[in-house]
Order: structure tokens, then C-alpha cells, then sequence
């Protein structure tokens, strides 16, 4: 058994030798690519480097599903034990219960492959005993504890392993990486940045319940500077998130994700949108899905191409993004938490108390249009900072700054509490029914939300946003009702949005 990846996920192919009369041809049928057509000669010189010398006979190797195309090396160690099976040399029941992955090298030896923690996932869920991956991928960490792994140098090493009365010997890493939450990895504090208390305030929110946030104001206020620390103040990624990230970095070209801090993805605004949503001929996650289960921060967001931004409206909505191409759909887990920084107009000194803006009225509204959209809609919490907001948290100040540390433990209890309404997940995904149950209104709040949702012109989405932030707000006070004092902040957030759209 030997498997075909599928964006994270890995779909197991059963290879079959059979070795019977016939002209002497080593054939290879199951819709292989051009790669594993070439394992015949591979594996031929491998075999026979090896001491396992093919005879003049006639050898057909069948990867099933023969209806799924595969592609790439990685059959070779696979496809040469299985003929070895055929030759009698390896008992058939020896590989029982074995997935089985790697490149050969001519002279017998195996090369490393890519992805193994999906390898690793996929023989956890077939119940296998066991993986056996070349040596080369010993420093891979694979945090699956219930499967034995067997790494080995040579294909006649793995042969008189399986033929010996020991067996092959697993393998576990004496020390596996450290693992560590955001406050412990992230030498940079909120306490470092003075002032500002209301985008704090919005971040903690938007940690709390995962809302997507806009943060709108001239240059050097520090908007980047706080939205860089959003990862400090984010409880660690549980065992089952960290393993979806693990699968999704294992695809790209990445650097492995080797701890359980939280994604954090701050793309240029040049990149393309293949480059943002994923995709290509052999299809690779993107930036919105390297940002699985953290943050994909896009400062200068009105720099973005209007093609890019557009695209990131269903993946908000859905947290998967689906890329199809000829002959398969490849999806991939994107359940992101988008943070956006923009200047209030191209030049950024609209409304600034000193300094005059420049631009034209066409400039602004070509401006506004880019902003303004239907994924600009999507954020829950929008903050406008002006330039005397920072003026005076000068670094000189006595006043004393909450630490990175402090909020993290206090967003760690709004996320121990929100889990106590049966993990429906992030306040931000609340939906329907779940909303009606979760986000109740006394008379009170019922009457200042109608009344702000005709001043403001808020939809029913816009509506629904409101509540979910004030649900959030009132996971932070440990409250299962929200009050009006929540439901006023969090219109607040939503009215610094209308008057943003507005200018």
C-alpha cells in the first residue's frame, strides 16, 4: 500500500505485481504520470543493485484506483517491493497493514519525499501499524502517536528487516519540537506600543471571537506595528489544528510550522492571486491557507489587486478553498482571521489635523471604490486612528502599558468560556438558529439595535455582525447575556465602518 495526495488529503493506492511467462517487459498500468512510467528503470537498476536480479520474465505493476492519476517518485520504493512480493522474495503477509513511500535511487538507495505528516494522517485513519519512509526523512516530526515508523537507508535493508524474526525497528524522536503559545515565541509585546487603546481594545476583541478587522488611519500611527503583535496575545493551536497546519505547510515550500503558535501571514500587495488564493499546474495552498487557523494580515490593503481581494470572499465565508483544474479539485483548509490596514485616502492625510490631504476628488473616489466592496462588508470590527491618538503615547511616557502576557490569559479564559456552548467554534461563524440562541437581546438592547440599524442603514448581515461582536464582548466579561453597554460597543466598531465607507 502506497498513497496519492490530494491537496491535505492522502487517498490510498494498492500497488499490484504480477510476474508470469511472457516477452521479457516490465510494464506499468493505473494512469501513472510520465515520473512513474520512469520508476520501471529505476526500480530495474535498484533491484538489481541490490541482489534481487529480475528474470526474463514478464513483470505488470497496477496502481489502484486505476481511474486516479498519479504522479511523481514516490511509488518506486512501493512498486519494488511489491515485485519483490511477486518474485516470492518478501512473504506477501509481511506487508500487511504497511504504507509504504519513497524515491529509489539506482543503487538501491531511497531518497526523501515530501509531506510526510499526510502520509503519516492517512495510515493513522486506515488503522495501519506501521510507515515505513525513507531515512532521509528522519527529522520529519510527525505528531500522530498511535503509528510505528520505519526509516530506512536501502531497499535491501527493508527487505531483510521484514524477512528477519526482529522485524524492522521503529523509530521515535528522542525530543520532539518545542511547543509553545504565542506570548513565549513572540519577542514582540503590546506593551511596546504606547497609546492606541482603542485598536487594542478591538484586537482582544477580534482574538476573542475571530472576527475580521479593518484598521484604517494616516502613516506612522503604529497600525502595523500593533497588528504585528496580534500573535502574542493568541492561545497555542490544539493537537488537531497544529496537524491541519503541518498538512498545509508540508505542501508548499514553506519552512516546516514546527510549533504551535498561530499562523501569521503578511503577503506583499503585489502578490498575485494564484499567489494569495493557491493553485497552479500541480496545485499548492496559497497564502490564505498558510494563514489556517491564524492571521493573514494585508497591510496597504487598498494597494491589493481588486482580482485578489475579490476572490477572498468565499474562502471567508466557507474557511476552504476549492482549485479545480482538467482532472481533479484540490481543496484546502483556509479558516483565516483577516486583519487589513489602509491609509483614509492614496496619499493618507485625509482628516489629519495638521497635515493637508493632496489628493483630488477623482482620486478619493477611485479610492473609496477599491475599499469599499463586497469583502470590505465582511469585516466585524472596523477603527479609525487618528493622529492624535498616537501623539500622545509618547515612547517617553510614564504611563504603564498591559502586556502581551496579560492579555493573552485573559482572551484564554473568553476562549475556555466560549467553549462551554457546546464548541460551536468562533463567534464569528455563528449562524441562524445558533445566533437566536446565543446572542439574545433584553428589550433594552432590542431598541437601541433597531434604532441604530436605521440610522446606519445596516443590513441584515451588518446585523448579524453586530450581534456576533457583542457576543464576543461579552465572552471577554465572562457573561452568558449580552448587555447594552456590549451591544454599544460593538455598534460603535460597526458605525466607525459606515463612517469609514463614508469618509
Amino acid at each position: 500500500m502506497t498513497a496519492a495526495l490530494y491537496g491535505t488529503r492522502g487517498l490510498p493506492v494498492s500497488v499490484e505485481s504480477h510476474v508470469g511467462a511472457g516477452l521479457p517487459a516490465f510494464i506499468t498500468v493505473g494512469l501513472p504520470d510520465t515520473a512513474v512510467r520512469e520508476s520501471r528503470v529505476r526500480v530495474e537498476a535498484a533491484l538489481k543493485n541490490s541482489g534481487f536480479a529480475l528474470p526474463s520474465r514478464r513483470v505488470i505493476v497496477n496502481l489502484a484506483p486505476a481511474d486516479v492519476k498519479k504522479e511523481g517518485a514516490a511509488y518506486d520504493f512501493a512498486i519494488a517491493l511489491a515485485t519483490l512480493s511477486g518474485l516470492e522474495v518478501i512473504p506477501q503477509d509481511k506487508l500487511n497493514d504497511l504504507l509504504v513511500v519513497g524515491e529509489l535511487g539506482l543503487d538501491g538507495s531511497l531518497r526523501a519525499v515530501s509531506a510526510t505528516v499526510i502520509y503519516a494522517k492517512l495510515c493513522q485513519e486506515l488503522g495501519f501499524k506501521g510507515l515505513i519512509l525513507p531515512a532521509a526523512n528522519q527529522a520529519d516530526y510527525l505528531p500522530i502517536a498511535d503509528i510505528e515508523c520505519y526509516y530506512v537507508n536501502t531497499l535491501s535493508q527493508v527487505v531483510n528487516g521484514l524477512n528477519s524474526q526482529e522485524g524492522l525497528s521503529a523509530y521515535r524522536p528522542s525530543s520532539p519540537p518545542s511547543v509553545v503559545s504565542g506570548s513565549a515565541s513572540s519577542s514582540a509585546c503590546f506593551s511596546e506600543v504606547r497609546g492606541l487603546s482603542q485598536v487594542k481594545r478591538a484586537l482582544q476583541i477580534a482574538a476573542i471571537g475571530g472576527h475580521h478587522v479593518l484598521v484604517s488611519g494616516p502613516p506612522g500611527v503604529g497600525k502595523t506595528m500593533l497588528i504585528e503583535r496580534m500573535p502574542s496575545i493568541l492561545p497555542a493551536l490544539s493537537d488537531a489544528e497544529w496537524l491541519e497546519v503541518l498538512s498545509l505547510y508540508a505542501l508548499s515550500e514553506e519552512t516546516p510550522h514546527v510549533n504551535k503558535q498561530r499562523p501569521f501571514r503578511a503577503p506583499h500587495h503585489s502578490l498575485s492571486t494564484v499567489a494569495l488564493i493557491g493553485g497552479g499546474s500541480s496545485p499548492r495552498p496559497g497564502e490564505i491557507s498558510l494563514a489556517h487557523r491564524g492571521i493573514l494580515f494585508l497591510d496597504e490593503f487598498s494597494e491589493f489587486k481588486t482580482e485578489a481581494i475579490n476572490a477572498l470572499r468565499q474562502p471567508m465565508e466557507s474557511g476552504q478553498i476549492m482549485i479545480s483544474r482538467a482532472q481533479r479539485k484540490v481543496v484546502f483548509d483556509a479558516v483565516f482571521q483577516l486583519i487589513a490596514a489602509t491609509n483614509p485616502c492614496p496619499c493618507g492625510y485625509l482628516g489629519h489635523p495638521t497635515k493637508a490631504c493632496r489628493c483630488t476628488k477623482t482620486s478619493l473616489e477611485r479610492y473609496r471604490t477599491r475599499l469599499i466592496g463586497p469583502v470590505s462588508d465582511r469585516f466585524d470590527l472596523s477603527v479609525k486612528v487618528s493622529a492624535d491618538a498616537s501623539s500622545w503615547g509618547s515612547t517617553h511616557s510614564s504611563l504603564a502599558e498591559e502586556r502581551s502576557e496579560t492579555m493573552m490569559t485573559r482572551i484564554a479564559h473568553a476562549w475556555q468560556f466560549r467553549q462551554t456552548r457546546a464548541q460551536l467554534g468562533f463567534n464569528r461563524d455563528l449562524k441562524g438558529d445558533a445566533i437566536k440562541q446565543h446572542c439574545g437581546l433584553s428589550d433594552s438592547s432590542q431598541k437601541l439595535l433597531f434604532k441604530a440599524a436605521n440610522q446606519f442603514s445596516l443590513s441584515s448581515r451588518g446585523i448579524d455582525r453586530v450581534l456576533r461582536v457583542a457576543r464576543s464582548i461579552a465572552d471577554l466579561r465572562a457573561s452568558c447575556s449580552i448587555e447594552d453597554q456590549d451591544l454599544a460597543e460593538a455598534l460603535q466598531f460597526r458605525h466607525d465602518f459606515v463612517n469609514h465607507a463614508l469618509f
